[in-house]
């Protein structure tokens, strides 16, 4: 049995919760009357891509379109789900894509979907990354810091892993020019993780907000579901989940753009610990 509970004081916005991967908001761009962003800003949603159950992650990316670059970008696995299911990487690809990999060690095909934030590119465009070994059996974190005088735009995780036992554990903005990852590489070979950080000249409206939440376990895996929403004037330009204590059974379902003023996240947990999650959104106009 899979409990869903709703972490953090966002909840109020967790009907999206299914809708990520959905075409409602495919192709958002600003109009007179939507939130202001970036130039040339635009959310590029893929198409749901199947993920069978087996012992290897699946996996996919989108692209932007010409003249702009990806400013983030994220993932998640469609529908309610469990323990079975979690993100392996969601990380950039070059300047112009975002890939993820999803893992399902459950018993049928599940669908996840991939978003690209896209942009012109700013002034100061860059991204940086760390790398660190992810030994057996271990988790393990990195942290990517933007250069001087810029900010965090977004930032993403890669493990070298192509196992459906590696997941991410946490995923977040550390502060305004950092990045950190969590991984937990559950299979019996050495691996490593790379976090990443986009990072940019800072935009005009620029903000992280946070929303954090306790969780009690009751026995059962839960579903921990939180959200996070921009000030009014803005749009979401990146995001992510973050667990107090990162653990093996604390892994990362979902952690991709709601709409354009949200960023929405989902913990599975199976942990006997109390979890305290904290969504976050960074936003700009």
């Amino acid at each position: 049995m899979l409990d869903i509970l709703r972490g953090g004081i966002a909840v109020a916005t967790l009907g999206l919760v299914l809708a990520p991967v959905a075409a409602a908001e495919a192709g958002a761009s600003p109009q007179a009357k939507a939130p202001t962003a970036p130039p040339g800003y635009k959310i590029v949603r893929g198409p749901l891509t199947p993920a069978p159950a087996g012992p290897l992650d699946s996996g996919g990316q989108v692209s932007c379109p010409a003249g702009t670059v990806v400013w983030g970008g994220g993932t998640a696995v469609q529908g309610v789900g469990g323990p079975t299911e979690s993100i392996n990487t969601s990380a950039p690809n070059g300047s112009v894509a975002w890939r993820a990999r999803v893992n399902n060690t459950g018993v049928s095909t599940q669908q996840f979907g991939i978003d690209a934030i896209c942009a012109k590119q700013p002034k100061g465009y860059t991204t940086t990354f760390a790398q660190i070994g992810n030994p057996q059996h271990t988790e393990a974190s990195a942290t990517a810091t933007c250069p001087a005088n810029t900010v965090l735009l977004s930032g993403g995780v890669l493990s070298t892993s192509d196992s459906a036992l590696t997941a991410v554990t946490s995923a977040f903005p550390a502060s305004s020019t950092k990045f950190t990852a969590f991984v937990s590489n559950g299979t019996g070979i050495n691996e490593g993780l790379t976090a990443f950080a986009i990072c940019g000249q800072k935009p005009a409206g620029y903000k992280i907000v946070r929303t954090t939440g306790t969780t009690p376990p009751d026995g059962n895996p839960v579903a921990i579901i939180g959200g996070a929403s921009c000030p009014a004037g803005t749009s979401v330009i990146g995001g992510g989940v973050r667990v107090a204590t990162p653990l093996p059974s604390t892994v990362i379902r979902q952690s991709i753009v709601g709409t354009t003023k949200e960023w929405d996240g989902e913990i599975i947990s199976t942990s006997t610990q109390p979890v305290q999650d904290t969504t976050a959104v960074i936003c700009a106009a």
